[in-house]
């Protein structure tokens, strides 16, 4: 544990500090990239994905040794007859527990054993047709019944998964899901794994930087254009933010004569045009001009909060590589407010479930001695393999809404889990202010209340039991009613 504390708190003091989030959220992208590449693109990956698709529609073990290279009907055959045999083993095991006494067909639970062969295999067999039946009899009709819906199950999700280019498919949809692209799996048919999770990477470096030009500016916006409508004084607070990011010279009158969209395309603009290259320029000619390093440290200050002083640099080429990266961390800081608090939402609740799972491990490792093992080196290994599973779901978490997650000026973070509920239209979250404008202008007229109504049909007494079982309702589901 002091090992997993050690790495844990001094990722956190990082997140803490503010400073190195990107990098930090890079990393976990390309971590992401290069495990999902080679998941996905791995051979054997359709072969895993029919063991798993078999585990869960037919409960069974199947090896994947004996359905690699063979052809859908073939594979389809393979798992029905692994099923049925293994029905035929399991079924007369389960049996024993409903009819203890063999010999005393008044102490079997008939209605009990109806109930788990519908659970257990979909099959619906009424207690009335297996009393008077010895026990061989009704093993028999169980098998038949269970093997017959063996036979009914649809196969039709393996043609999928046999499919040629199955795990190229699968690894664009992930990638379009996770890190909201648009790519189609033509463009990546030809390539070779190493191309395609390069391609991968460059499409999401590409979303990355898009959304750095983007998200400070819809941060800035939601200042004048907020979800509670438009702000009189969040027109100031918005033109004093252009002109201290852009040294543009705007007026808080000038932004509220114009349309949200218009304010938001210039100010993309902008933003896009510092960070592709402008403020390096900038950045570069101020170095050149400056008569002394005193001079470039005030500059930094003035333009980027920096706190450097003239001893902070030892030539000016360290001046320019270091007042450049203040640059690009300014003009990216309410994104990275943002990351920051993301972090360490995630890194604390997967921390605290991580010890809450540590603290039952510890209550039970004892128990591994019954097998000759030692507790104190098994609690080791499983409490390391815990935590890199602790780190793999930080990563999985950070990557998943990194994206989408989004905060308003004034107003608290919403919680990272609620971020699905996130809308963006055309203008941005600003947008809002528009619709609820026009609603509050809009004619209101009185609002009726509406009957509540359940949509889900009364079922009678004497009608079958939705679920299927064949008994009436009053002898099944609805005994208690």
């Amino acid at each position: 544990m002091d090992y997993q504390r050690k790495i844990f708190y001094s990722r956190r003091r990082k997140v803490l500090g503010g400073k190195g989030i990107k990098p930090l959220i890079e990393d976990m992208i390309n971590s992401m990239l290069e495990g999902s590449c080679k998941n996905f693109l791995d051979e054997q990956y359709p072969y895993k994905c029919i063991t798993e698709w078999a585990k869960t529609n037919f409960g069974i073990e199947l090896d994947r040794r004996k359905i690699e290279g063979l052809e859908p009907e073939e594979i389809e055959w393979t798992i029905r007859e692994q099923a049925r045999k293994e029905v035929s083993g399991d079924i007369p095991v389960t049996m024993g527990e409903y009819l203890e006494d063999l010999e005393d067909p008044k102490s079997w639970d008939l209605e009990g054993l109806a109930k788990w062969v519908m659970s257990a295999f979909g099959a619906g067999i009424s207690t009335s047709k297996l009393r008077g039946l010895t026990v061989e009899e009704i093993e028999k009709v169980i098998i038949e019944a269970a093997r017959e819906q063996i036979d009914k199950r649809d196969c039709s999700p393996l043609r999928t998964i046999v499919q040629e280019g199955f795990g190229l498919r699968t690894i664009v949809q992930w990638a379009n899901s996770k890190f909201d692209l648009r790519l189609e799996p033509e463009g990546l048919k030809d390539l070779k794994a190493a191309e395609i999770r390069e391609r991968l990477r460059k499409a999401v470096d590409g979303k990355y930087d898009q959304r750095e030009i983007e998200y400070p500016v819809e941060f800035a916006m939601s200042m004048a254009y907020g979800p509670q409508g438009v702000s009189i004084y969040g027109f100031q607070g918005l033109a004093e933010w252009a002109n201290k990011r852009f040294s543009t010279n705007w007026a808080a009158e000038q932004i509220q004569d114009r349309t949200p969209q218009a304010v938001y395309n210039d100010l993309l603009e902008l933003s896009r045009k510092y960070h592709e290259g402008f403020l390096a320029e900038q950045v570069a000619e101020r170095v050149r001009s400056a008569g002394s390093m005193q001079d470039i440290a005030e500059w930094s200050n003035t333009h980027f909060g920096s706190g450097f002083s003239g001893e902070s640099f030892a030539d000016k080429e360290q001046a320019e590589a270091m007042t450049l990266e203040t640059g690009r961390e300014f003009f990216r800081r309410e994104l990275s407010s943002l990351e920051r608090y993301v972090l360490l939402q995630i890194f604390d609740s997967t921390w605290k479930d991580h010890l809450y799972a540590m603290d039952h491990l510890k209550d039970s490792i004892f128990l591994r001695s019954f097998a000759e093992k030692d507790p104190k080196t098994e609690y080791k290994h499983e409490g390391f393999r815990m935590f890199e599973e602790m780190l793999e779901t930080t990563e999985d978490r950070v990557t998943n809404i990194i994206f989408r997650v989004r905060l308003e000026a004034g107003a608290q973070a919403r919680n990272v889990w609620n971020i699905g509920r996130t809308q963006k239209d055309e203008v941005g979250q600003f947008a809002q202010a528009e619709r609820q404008r026009a609603a509050a202008t809009a004619p209101q007229g009185e609002q009726k209340v509406k009957t509540i109504r359940t949509e889900e049909p009364k079922v009678g007494r004497n009608d079958p039991c939705p679920c299927g079982s064949g008994k009436k309702y009053k002898k099944c589901h609805g005994v208690d009613k």
